[in-house]
């Protein structure tokens, strides 16, 4: 997946604010202040957001943990920031601080060789004709954003998050691998239609290396490749549906997986065969 850098934006009077007065004025509100700065590093990447995982008995112990600060200095700001409402409890694992959100930056690692060529650009001082010389990195640019729509950082838009088009095509080259089975491959995945919305959004929820082990599930399911009573074999925007691809993530069609002693009656996912076709036709 395509690198992105993410970056805090500090209002220029954010010391000026009272309430962070406040927090340096007591006793060790410097360390606090510090601590703060450190939750909001940590929440960047989940846009303010912080989480309780359970490793630790509570979240200001985790919390210590993940900043390598001493579990009662993390306590005291923890309390300071939801007193003053910089802190809010979103649900029993998921914490947000409220003034983060709007202090994000971020920009993928292609962006920023765009913009460093970009600066290099208005500083280089040329010995030739500055028209050829800018002309030649007006070239670097257009190399590097070549480099953006066709190799990691192009990208499928799926609400406000984006999945790399790497990801997906190693998930429609690791499917089509598949045909020797029988299945049939992928031609086409256009951005916008229902199966590359369905894909994108496995790879959000799952992340890549799930989805490409549940394809690899297939692979020991006599029952996905057609060796069924009504001969019905998976297709790839059944796969992709949400209800159906944690049935495969999970390996519940896996040849090893127990099926119940019903007096020679349908299996669970016999029974499933008769409805499961034509669930999600292709694009």
């Amino acid at each position: 997946m395509a690198k992105k850098y993410y970056w805090l934006k500090l209002r220029n009077d954010w010391f000026g604010d009272k309430r962070i007065k406040k927090l340096r004025s007591i006793a060790g509100g410097d360390t606090y202040t510090i601590i703060y700065l450190k939750m909001q590093l940590l929440s960047l990447k989940n846009e303010g957001k912080l989480f309780f995982e359970g490793v630790e008995d509570d979240f200001v112990s985790e919390l210590a943990l993940d900043l390598d600060e001493e579990v009662e200095n993390v306590k005291i700001t923890v309390s300071f920031l939801m007193k003053n409402g910089m802190l809010e409890l979103n649900n029993t694992d998921e914490y947000l601080l409220t003034e983060v959100p709007e202090t994000i930056g971020s920009e993928t690692a292609g962006a920023e060789r765009v913009r460093r060529f970009r600066n290099n650009k208005k500083a280089l001082q040329c010995n030739t004709n500055v028209t050829e010389c800018n002309t030649e990195i007006d070239k670097e640019i257009e190399s590097e954003l070549d480099k953006e729509s066709n190799g990691e950082t192009e990208i499928f838009a799926v609400s406000k998050d984006t999945v790399s088009r790497t990801d997906v095509q190693r998930v429609v080259e690791e499917w089509n691998s598949l045909a020797v089975y029988g299945l049939r491959p992928v031609s086409k995945l256009t951005s916008g239609t229902k199966r590359a919305k369905c894909l994108n959004a496995r790879i959000k929820e799952y992340g890549i290396d799930e989805v490409l082990a549940a394809i690899e599930r297939i692979k020991n399911s006599d029952f996905l490749k057609g060796n069924n009573k009504s001969g019905w074999m998976i297709t790839f925007d059944w796969f992709v549906l949400p209800n159906n691809f944690p049935k495969v993530h999970d390996g519940y069609y896996e040849n090893s997986t127990p099926q119940p002693q019903n007096g020679g009656s349908q299996s669970h996912v016999e029974q499933f065969a008769d409805f499961a076709r034509g669930w999600a036709g292709d694009e």
